[in-house]
């Protein structure tokens, strides 16, 4: 699904502070001892990556990141934070895949870890996305994976 909406979502090519605070909320909410470090996101930048940033009520509230290859882009460490208003997190991706077509990024390829229902029933809910397993998606970015991140 791609849709423009009314959804504030700015585009990331290099740091942001608000990409720390989302980092410090992750960590207020969830316990996992792989999430990336601000360090590291200087590093994804310098690698080519890119982070979308949902803004509510000019709060940051949500991100993902894509690391484009040619016309693709493969995505990874989705986090909204439970202070995101009800009903509008799949309007996040909308949005984020609107935004990704205006780049010219035709195909976007992921996976979710078994451990992340809330984000497996969101990305259910969106039309143009097929699923797959890590192994499938190790496979399938094996040639282009320059990145431990991927």
């Amino acid at each position: 699904n791609y849709e423009d909406n009314d959804l504030d979502v700015r585009i990331y090519y290099q740091y942001h502070d608000d990409i720390g605070i989302l980092i410090e909320q992750f960590h207020k909410e969830h316990t996992w001892d792989a999430m990336y470090t601000v360090e590291d996101t200087y590093q994804r930048f310098t690698d080519g990556m890119i982070c979308m940033v949902w803004y509510w009520e000019n709060t940051p509230i949500g991100l993902i990141w894509y690391y484009p290859i040619q016309n693709y882009v493969y995505s990874l460490n989705v986090f909204v934070s439970n202070k995101r208003p009800s009903g509008k997190t799949i309007q996040f991706f909308f949005k984020t895949n609107y935004l990704l077509k205006t780049l010219g990024y035709d195909f976007r390829i992921g996976y979710n870890d078994d451990w992340n229902s809330k984000m497996k029933t969101i990305t259910h809910q969106q039309k143009d996305v097929e699923f797959i397993t890590k192994e499938e998606f190790d496979k399938l970015t094996e040639s282009v994976k320059k990145y431990t991140y991927i």
